[in-house]
């Protein structure tokens, strides 16, 4: 009786049924900022950007008001191809000729998720081979 019931659990497994694989979901696009102000407001051109390209947004504005702390910034232009994005910012509540604005490039590493790879104004393919010439164009 002992070995039937050992063959049994040795047949039918253990753990039950087979569970159906974990399904991957593109990002969605938030209605408002980690701060609460509106997306349309803090990145331009939200209403035309998809899900990744608002998370690559929402990155480099983190990026930005980590590296000068106590200031609010704006993503003024929003590009993307082949998995790479450049985000304008733009300081805001500050004089325009005292408002800070650079460049920053991101590395998607999965749907929704970005990584910065570098900032800075006037970047050109040859300082970052790897990413498509898409990206530096105006």
């Amino acid at each position: 009786m002992i070995s039937c019931l050992a063959l049994l659990v040795l047949v039918s497994g253990c753990g039950g049924a087979a569970k159906p694989a974990a399904t991957t979901t593109a990002p969605s696009k938030p209605a408002t900022a980690p701060d609460g102000r509106s997306m349309s407001s803090v990145i331009t051109g939200y209403a035309a950007l998809s899900a990744d390209e608002v998370s690559a947004a929402q990155e480099a504005l983190r990026c930005a008001e980590d590296a000068n702390c106590g200031s609010t910034f704006k993503a003024t232009k929003v590009k993307s191809s082949g998995g790479w994005a450049m985000i304008t910012v733009s300081e805001t509540d500050v004089p325009l000729d005292e408002a800070v604005s650079f460049g920053v490039y991101l590395r998607q590493k999965t749907p929704g998720s970005w990584e910065v790879v570098q900032t800075g104004s006037g970047l050109t393919q040859e300082e970052l081979p790897d990413a498509p010439a898409e990206i530096f164009k105006d």
